[in-house]
């Protein structure tokens, strides 16, 4: 693939030409000065070279194969059994591993048969593993306390979605859980929760907030919804500017500059105007400069 890649450049390289075809074994390990010693080469023409080989691509499919899908396994279940009820939240036991401490090493150490000196690093070995059970129960235990928590400060969000987030901040569930800040941030890292609204990463919940209409702070994870909804419903012909979601957003109560609107559409990956007016105008097959 290489040696093609080369023949199709206009440009001639034909010491890559030759580290491709016999010195392939030595570039993988990065053997540059050996390189140089067996081709004569001096050793900047070598560098180049290999510069000119790194600007290939070893794998010419790559761009026309689908990216593999990543799954996303929620480690909290949040529901409602009907509408009358109240929120039940389950813990998802599927990935962890079952431990327990194996009945051979325990009749091994009471059966008095061993050494003192064996018996001891057994004693040693069963009392680490004992540790690490209870510490994974703690871990799950603190999550089920930081699930129940999100339930009753972040209610709005599992009645009505995610325009409803309010402000909240690590240390606010920590005080409700009775735990440090640090333990929260241990126990919910790379956690999902499964809601009606979607699987929802728990340090979604945890957001600053912006000052909206009397004073009141409103979630930033909220704004970002709310400037997702009005992109998504936007005429495709004529896109919201930054500048005219700023205005949307401040009729509607909420005090943003457009330099945080820009922040938070580039955090949500969201193309300028401008991009989306030129690829609306690609699609439909007609050039116009809005």
């Amino acid at each position: 693939c290489l040696l093609t890649q080369l023949r199709n450049r206009k440009m001639k390289e034909p010491l890559a030409e030759r580290i491709l075809r016999r010195h392939l074994a030595e570039l993988e390990k990065g053997e540059y000065d050996k390189i140089a010693q067996e081709t004569g080469a001096c050793p900047d023409a070598v560098r180049r070279a290999i510069k000119f080989i790194s600007e290939l691509e070893p794998r010419p499919g790559r761009e026309f194969t689908p990216p593999e899908p990543i799954y996303l396994v929620p480690d909290i279940f949040i529901f409602k059994l009907d509408e009358e009820s109240d929120y039940v939240i389950l813990l998802n036991d599927d990935g962890l591993p079952k431990l327990k401490i194996s009945s051979f090493y325990q009749e091994t150490i009471s059966g008095g048969t061993l050494a003192t000196e064996e018996k001891q690093y057994l004693q040693e070995r069963i009392r680490k593993a004992l540790w690490l059970i209870r510490a994974i129960h703690q871990r799950q235990h603190t999550l089920y306390r930081v699930a129940q928590a999100l339930v009753e400060l972040q209610r709005d969000f599992f009645d009505h979605g995610p325009g409803f987030l309010r402000p909240l901040a690590l240390r606010d569930i920590a005080e409700r859980v009775g735990v440090h800040e640090s333990t929260v941030s241990r126990a919910v890292a790379n956690k999902y929760v499964h809601t009606a609204h979607g699987l929802v990463e728990f340090k979604s919940f945890f957001n600053r907030g912006l000052e909206g209409e009397g004073g009141g702070l409103i979630a930033s994870e909220s704004v970002r919804t709310q400037l997702a909804e009005l992109i998504q419903s936007e005429d495709r012909s004529h896109p919201l500017t930054d500048q005219d979601l700023t205005e949307i957003l401040r009729k509607s109560g909420i005090r943003i500059s457009r330099r945080t609107v820009t922040k938070y559409r580039r955090m949500m990956r969201i193309s300028s105007a401008q991009e989306r007016h030129h690829a609306y105008a690609r699609k439909n097959g007609f050039n116009h400069t809005p």
